[in-house]
């Protein structure tokens, strides 16, 4: 075996060794990191004392990144500051999604990574950095679907019909009606399809809503000066 083998077998062992010890006891203290020169405040939690050991004897790395020193207040002086542009909105990474659908209650364990390899293959968004991005494609898309069908494609319908899912395998309701309720959906979708002039006025409309635009270099992102 390789010595990654044997590092993953350690791993194991003495993560099995631990679940079987007692719990550590320690004392944890709440300290507050603030710059004013940038307003800038920020509370942290850390361990500074072990009162009763247990299964840190195995491994102890998780005490000791989070040690800190017992004391009242104490003043540190910058020595570099570090900046870079990041989106105002927190972009998600693959687990993040999964964790919020398993949250909310959307989709199947089964199916978690597939919808997310679905939305990845199809263009809706590219991974960079570990982190979603949303394409031009998957904004259109969802700018579209929202103001349009908003109603059959929410959260709460996708869950009420998991719901019905779950109560047609347990015999709950017949299979035939929840189908019919389906169709009668699916018929009130296809009247609400018009022409396509108005698939192009909500093109616009997001176009004008996220800045996009294009020239004779192709696509571009327009930046509007606040």
């Amino acid at each position: 075996m390789s010595p990654q083998h044997f590092a993953l077998y350690g791993l194991i062992f003495r993560r099995f060794m631990q679940s079987q010890m007692t719990p550590v006891v320690v004392k944890k203290l709440k300290y507050t990191i603030e710059i004013p020169e940038i307003e800038y405040s920020k509370e942290e939690v850390g361990i500074s004392d072990v009162i009763k050991h247990g299964w840190d004897l195995i491994d102890d790395y998780r005490i000791r990144s989070q040690k800190i020193e017992d004391i009242d207040s104490m003043e540190l002086s910058i020595e570099k500051v570090t900046y870079w542009k990041a989106a105002k909105v927190r972009l998600y990474s693959q687990s993040d999604i999964i964790n919020l659908m398993r949250e909310k209650k959307i989709g199947r364990p089964s199916t978690y990574a597939t919808i997310v390899s679905k939305i990845l293959r199809r263009g809706y968004a590219i991974e960079s950095g570990k982190k979603l991005v949303p394409t031009k494609l998957g904004v259109y898309v969802y700018y579209f679907l929202n103001k349009k069908y908003g109603k059959f494609v929410s959260e709460e319908r996708t869950r009420l019909l998991e719901e019905k899912m779950d109560m047609i395998e347990e015999g709950k309701v017949d299979y035939m009606q929840v189908l019919y309720g389906l169709k009668e959906e699916t018929d009130e979708i296809l009247r609400q399809i018009d022409k396509e002039e108005e698939l192009q006025q909500i093109i616009n409309e997001v176009n004008n809503i996220f800045g996009f635009g294009s020239g004779k270099r192709g696509e571009f992102r327009k930046y509007k000066k606040s």
